[in-house]
């Protein structure tokens, strides 16, 4: 199995709370919208990330896809916001050790979903992908279904201080687009610091879960 890396655990968690809901404007043609979420869609090779060195990758906002069920071994915490980092990193270190043990594979790359923007009571899960169902279930860790969904996707490459800049682009893409956080964000390490000390190709990738606002 690929050497999974604790050191993407300090993912600047303050980016986070840059991504604000999307305006209150309500929809006057949403014409436009409907064309835009309702034909691409990501291939599964897509979604779980299997290239995870492809510098060639396109930076920025990719648009609004339907993203398939994607299994993995999760686990949640909550903590303050500074104390995130480290828990998150020692998480990553207990699926590893629990997928060696129960024979799963990982998929992709780690990453992590988050459920609030309290800095004092910061709500997350630790996400690794795996590509089969395994026999024995872990015991540390939970085999998740991630659900399904339509997602708003962007690519950023850069330092995480930066990453505030891409959660404000896409907060302004669905105020244009009329669209809606409709459930948790995801984000993906796919260039991390383990792959390459220079912070000019990391690599994260954000996805939003969007609806067209009523």
């Amino acid at each position: 199995m690929r050497a999974i890396s604790y050191f993407i655990a300090f993912v600047l968690l303050n980016a986070f709370m840059a991504c604000t809901s999307s305006s209150e404007q309500k929809t006057k043609d949403s014409s436009s919208t409907d064309s835009l979420i309702s034909e691409r869609v990501l291939s599964k090779q897509d979604a779980h990330f299997d290239s995870i060195a492809n510098q060639a990758a396109q930076s920025g906002i990719l648009g609004v896809f339907d993203v398939p069920e994607m299994l993995s071994m999760v686990i949640m915490d909550s903590a303050k916001m500074e104390e995130v980092a480290l828990k998150r990193g020692n998480h990553y270190a207990t699926i590893e050790k629990e997928m060696n043990l129960i024979g799963a594979e990982m998929e992709g790359s780690p990453g992590s979903i988050y459920y609030n923007n309290d800095p004092k009571n910061f709500k997350f899960e630790s996400v690794m992908l795996i590509k089969d169902m395994p026999k024995v279930s872990p015991t540390k860790s939970k085999i998740v279904v991630l659900e399904a969904t339509k997602m708003l996707i962007c690519n950023y490459f850069g330092p995480y201080e930066d990453l505030n800049k891409s959660y404000k682009e896409m907060s302004e893409y669905c105020k244009r687009h009329h669209l809606q956080q409709s459930g948790p964000m995801r984000e993906f390490f796919i260039v991390n610091p383990t792959l390459t000390p220079d912070s000019r190709l990391w690599l994260t990738r954000i996805m939003l879960p969007v609806m067209e606002k009523k």
